[in-house]
């Protein structure tokens, strides 16, 4: 996955230590705004 900016995402993985159920979703903040992924 490419954003505007070139940046290449290819994998996300969150560990949070509160054990509460995490969402598959990246968001991205470019120059020309912003805006959200979710699978």
């Amino acid at each position: 996955m490419f954003t505007a900016s070139g940046l290449r995402v290819r994998f996300l993985k969150v560990w949070e230590k509160s054990g509460y159920n995490t969402v598959e979703w990246v968001r991205y903040i470019s120059r020309a705004g912003s805006y959200e992924i979710r699978c």
